[in-house]
């Protein structure tokens, strides 16, 4: 369980990246996913600093 928690912000972070990479390769995406893409974004940043830190 201390392993998941370690690197749940970065997990995050990839899927954001990821929903980025399928937007942009179906063409224009809409503000929503970009905002969703964000927000996840920001998200697994403060899940990394926070609960990342705290874990070690």
């Amino acid at each position: 369980m201390q392993n998941i928690t370690r690197y749940l912000g970065l997990v995050v972070i990839c899927i954001a990246a990821i929903i980025l990479i399928i937007a942009m390769a179906m063409g224009e995406p809409s503000n929503t996913v970009l905002a969703t893409a964000a927000i996840l974004g920001i998200l697994g940043l403060l899940l990394q600093v926070f609960i990342g830190r705290s874990v070690d």
